[in-house]
């Protein structure tokens, strides 16, 4: 019976407001960044929620957020931001909205950077190693991190 009460008090306006998403955060692989988050407390994944994410750049004057994606899951592809912005999501059900949870993003910082691809090849006694990469995942010319960041050192460990 409590579970009942507690259920209608999230999920009925007036009644009870509808809780946030939580743990929104930013999975970022070389630039490639996928918002995520979980569903407000109280509900599940396959339940009728619709989320709603925004966002704004963070260093211009712009007041108002766009509206990315409006959807049934919990990510958006957020991979076009190629600068700090804020990013917000929403809950809603029915006709209830529930406050924007938001959280600050910066690319350059936060992504994580993956490993070069390495090509090794013995000649004549000799290692011949060619490196390429990380690419862009945003990318469809296979464009390098290093256009991003500037040059790049790796640290390159063998042994006989």
């Amino acid at each position: 019976m409590y579970t009942i009460l507690v259920f209608l008090g999230l999920a009925i306006p007036g009644f009870g407001k509808l809780p946030k998403p939580t743990n929104v955060r930013m999975d970022s692989v070389n630039f490639k960044n996928i918002l995520r988050w979980n569903p407000p407390p109280g509900f599940t994944e396959n339940e009728d929620v619709v989320y709603t994410v925004q966002y704004k750049i963070d260093y211009s004057k712009q007041i108002n957020y766009s509206d990315v994606c409006v959807t049934p899951y919990l990510v958006c592809d957020l991979t076009y931001i190629t600068y700090t912005c804020y990013a917000r999501v929403s809950a809603a059900v029915g006709g209830s909205q529930s406050d924007w949870t938001t959280i600050r993003f910066d690319p350059y910082n936060e992504t994580v950077i993956g490993p070069p691809e390495v090509l090794v090849s013995s000649r004549s006694g000799h290692l011949d190693t060619v490196m390429s990469g990380p690419h862009l995942e945003s990318d469809h010319k296979k464009e390098s991190i290093k256009d991003k960041y500037g040059e790049l050192l790796y640290r390159i460990l063998y042994w006989k």
